[in-house]
């Protein structure tokens, strides 16, 4: 989907020549959120910019989809940096997306704030955040009052509308920790006390939420780690939430499945096994872009080396009745 070989030519439109992630959200028209952007593909330096916003006319599954424009700051040809970073190592390196809804015409794009880079699927984070679009996407306001801290478990979320909430679904700094859940009253997102924190669940089988900042502490864990750069969607073919993440130990995507939010998961398998790529991360999903009433489905998946871009997948799943 990104860089010059790719069906969008990000390059000669853009000067994106390499970037990563390619986060989907939105109600239409969609949206695709990418991390560090560098002018080339190679090289790491030029031309930074640390997230750019592409903007996507209609869902699409077998083919990459198009892009009808990138977030720009006026000059045609140049995907403009939309959530600013300080770039100094050690304060705050840089700003990555991380997912992203939409309420009513307003566009939120959580993101964390990364204050340095450790080794292989290591970093440390100032704090997840909140940001919020009022123009469809053209500009952000970052929420000072929506942010979670740097060392818990909601750094890096993944959000999804299930009737009159905003679930996240939210792991800690890095790709090595749990998976634990949240929620909050579409209504409320923007009022940091209002969200609860899945607990467990009460003898009845009925879960249990809280508030506050023991709750965020004493979160339920859903599905161990290690688990890094997550997405949620409801699938109507197998009518259940898939959850996709990239798993450092074994260095696959892998799909889990759950008749509610809250879990249980099922066991996981491999949704990149056999694609022949190596160096991959960053499977994210959108619910509108699938096909046969979701038996297939279309997902964006970053490739380090030797590309540095985001390619796009297809998955076809077969129930278990079937």
């Amino acid at each position: 989907m990104t860089g010059e070989d790719s069906v969008n030519r990000t390059l000669t439109n853009w000067t994106v020549g390499g970037t990563d992630l390619g986060v989907l959200f939105g109600d239409g028209p969609y949206y695709m959120a990418f991390g560090d952007t560098f002018a080339s593909e190679g090289d790491f330096s030029a031309g930074w910019r640390s997230n750019t916003l592409a903007v996507i006319g209609s869902a699409a599954c077998a083919t990459p989809p198009a892009f009808s424009s990138m977030i720009t700051d006026g000059t045609p040809d140049w995907a403009e940096e939309v959530l600013s970073s300080l770039k100094r190592n050690g304060e705050e390196m840089t700003v990555i997306p991380t997912g992203g809804f939409q309420v009513g015409d307003v566009l939120y794009m959580t993101f964390m704030s990364v204050r340095s880079w450790g080794g292989p699927g290591e970093w440390w984070c100032n704090y997840g955040g909140l940001a919020r679009s009022t123009d469809q996407g053209r500009t952000w306001q970052k929420l000072d009052g929506v942010r979670w801290p740097g060392d818990a478990g909601f750094v890096q979320n993944a959000a999804l509308k299930v009737g009159d909430f905003v679930y996240f679904w939210g792991i800690p700094a890095g790709r090595f920790g749990d998976v634990s859940l949240m929620r909050v009253p579409q209504e409320r997102v923007e009022e940091y006390a209002a969200y609860e924190y899945f607990q467990g669940r009460e003898p009845s089988g009925e879960p249990r939420y809280a508030t506050g900042e023991s709750a965020l502490r004493s979160a339920a864990v859903l599905i161990p780690g290690p688990v890094g750069e997550l997405s949620v969607v409801y699938n109507e073919y197998v009518e259940a939430y898939l959850l996709s993440y990239y798993c450092e130990g074994l260095y696959s995507c892998l799909l889990h499945a759950s008749l509610e939010p809250e879990g249980p998961f099922d066991a996981p398998f491999d949704m990149t096994a056999g694609s022949g790529l190596f160096m991959i991360y960053g499977p994210f999903m959108h619910g509108d872009f699938v096909a046969d009433g979701g038996r297939r489905i279309g997902f964006s998946l970053s490739q380090w080396l030797p590309t540095y871009n985001v390619r796009w997948l297809e998955l076809e799943l077969i129930r278990r009745e079937d």
